[in-house]
């Protein structure tokens, strides 16, 4: 049976949140969060790519093996997160 990613692994462990730098009030936030499957399971290699859909600029991050990732230096906007590993499903999340 073919396992998918899902947004789930955002939600398992708390909060997808852009958070404001505490140093230097720079004007930037940092996207983190931890990759899950469907089962639950951490989630290690998965590609993350965040696209700021005003300009179209892309920031990457790959899992660790505890499925924990992070973007940090991100400007303000909307970005759209895709999450990808070979083998399962690309997951899409819009308006983030």
């Amino acid at each position: 049976m073919r396992t998918f990613l899902t947004w789930d692994f955002i939600v398992a462990v708390g909060l997808l949140t852009i958070t404001q730098s505490l140093l230097a009030q720079s004007g930037r936030g940092t996207l983190t969060g931890i990759v899950k499957d469907a089962q639950g399971l951490m989630a290690s290699g998965v590609e993350l790519v965040a696209t700021n859909t005003g300009n179209g600029e892309e920031n990457r991050a790959t899992t660790t093996s505890a499925g924990v990732y992070r973007m940090p230096y991100l400007p303000p906007g909307n970005y759209r997160v895709t999450a990808s590993l070979k083998g399962f499903k690309t997951a899409i999340r819009e308006n983030v």
